[in-house]
């Protein structure tokens, strides 16, 4: 099941690994739209 580290392996098959990927990538580049708006944002607000 695991280490003495506490990792907890499982088995994936490769459509859910895929899957939880996209979900990853999705999230990801989400956090990147709001880090890139609020730099934007910080921006704006600097040279005014």
């Amino acid at each position: 099941m695991g280490d003495a580290d506490g990792e907890v392996m499982i088995q994936l098959s490769a459509q859910e690994a895929e899957a939880w990927m996209d979900e990853g990538v999705e999230l990801i580049d989400e956090g990147f739209e709001i880090l890139l708006a609020l730099v934007t944002n910080l921006n704006e607000r600097t040279k005014g």
